[in-house]
């Protein structure tokens, strides 16, 4: 059962009222490994942990009242999409519920929902 769509992109930006959680991933597409583009995408391999950040100026509500597109369900398996990657995309399960913080900007596991 799929819930919501996410896009995932590799940046930190600086605001108050983020939310963050972790991730697992499941599954990828083979283009993930695949691109000229970046080095990132090929970091995304199933069993991979991920922190990821849902931050104000992305919230639906505008304001950083509500949201993030995508943000995922506790326990459950949705589907990611990295954002300027083609094709680059899979299924992720978070692992922890949603908790008012940042994720790590000297991480490479860490994310910003968009």
């Amino acid at each position: 059962m799929y819930f919501r769509l996410c896009f995932v992109v590799m940046c930190i930006l600086v605001d108050d009222g983020s939310y963050c959680a972790q991730f697992r991933l499941t599954e990828n597409r083979r283009s993930c490994g695949r691109t000229p583009l970046s080095e990132w995408p090929k970091l995304l391999k199933p069993g991979t942990r991920l922190c990821v950040e849902c931050q104000p100026l992305v919230m639906s509500g505008g304001g950083g009242v509500g949201m993030c597109t995508g943000h995922g369900v506790l326990n459950r398996e949705t589907r990611w999409t990295a954002v300027g990657v083609p094709g680059c995309r899979g299924k992720w399960v978070m692992t922890t519920p949603h908790a008012h913080c940042r994720c790590p900007a000297d991480n490479q596991f860490s994310f910003v929902l968009v």
